[in-house]
């Protein structure tokens, strides 16, 4: 039931005429200005578009901790996108504390970390997901830098490729 489409998400999206349960985007970081496009507004907006009512979205989003504006300017632009956003987090051996932004049209974001919780996995084989890790992935302490206001990253304004570029890296 899953068909992957390995080419330009952003003109995928412009000239398709399907919709989706599950969109998944896992991308670079934004280190460039032609990878940021896939993380704009303009780009949320047309997964929000081709995405059916109930459907979810998720992107990889940085890491919360070392590229902590960069991470929330994931979630804001999302957000400005309609989408109702669930921000989580895990280790990852081989990059830090990495992050992902989940995204629903219909249920808050309190609502969607509720129906996460509930999961109990009872009859899916994992290698490592649990109700435990679930709790882990959805929570996070306090913010180790001061973020202040987050700007939207749209194609004229790469916000994120700048927040990225300037990353509190020094905590790696």
């Amino acid at each position: 039931k899953v068909k992957i489409f390995n080419q330009d998400g952003f003109q995928f999206l412009e000239q398709t005429e399907d919709f989706y349960d599950v969109i998944i985007v896992d991308l670079p970081d934004p280190k460039s200005i032609e990878i940021n496009k896939l993380y704009t507004q303009s780009f949320y907006d047309l997964c929000y578009r081709r995405l059916r009512q109930n459907g979810i979205f998720i992107t990889q989003a940085g890491s919360p901790y070392y590229a902590t504006k960069a991470f929330k300017c994931v979630e804001k632009t999302m957000q400005a996108s309609n989408f109702n956003t669930l921000p989580m987090h895990n280790q990852v051996l081989t990059m830090g504390q990495w992050g992902w932004v989940l995204g629903m049209k219909t249920l808050t974001s309190e609502q969607i970390k509720e129906n996460l919780l509930k999961i109990k996995f009872a009859n899916v084989q994992t290698r490592w997901i649990t109700p435990n890790a679930m709790h882990i992935l959805t929570y996070f302490g306090k913010d180790l830098i001061e973020v202040g206001e987050i700007e939207i990253n749209t194609i004229n304004n790469p916000a994120l490729f700048k927040y990225y570029k300037a990353g509190n890296w020094d905590l790696f």
